[in-house]
């Protein structure tokens, strides 16, 4: 069986995805006040939308320059068509850490 390959665009999305979900287990009154706690302190360290973007950029630079980098990892939001980087960035400000 083939393992699926996951798409830059794929990844810099579920990496900002991520951070919105652990923002909303903080508020959630369905997780316990342990799970609040963790995901509180996950929340504090975890990039923001706009630093994966910024991680993007470097790695398209990178490339850019001729450095070796075995493959895409990220995607920039310049570089999404879709606009769905650009949608998650705008969305992400309103998280507070």
């Amino acid at each position: 069986m083939e393992a699926a390959v996951t798409m830059p665009i794929e990844r810099t999305a579920a990496l900002m995805e991520v951070r919105q979900f652990l923002n909303s287990l903080t508020t959630s009154s369905e997780v316990s006040d342990e799970i609040k706690r963790q995901a509180t302190r996950a929340l504090r360290h975890y990039p923001s939308a706009s630093e994966v973007n910024m991680l993007a950029e470097k790695e398209e630079y990178i490339r850019r320059i001729g450095g070796t980098i075995p493959y895409n990892l990220l995607i920039t939001a310049r570089l999404d068509e879709t606009g769905r980087i650009q949608k998650l960035i705008a969305e992400d400000s309103e998280i507070r850490t």
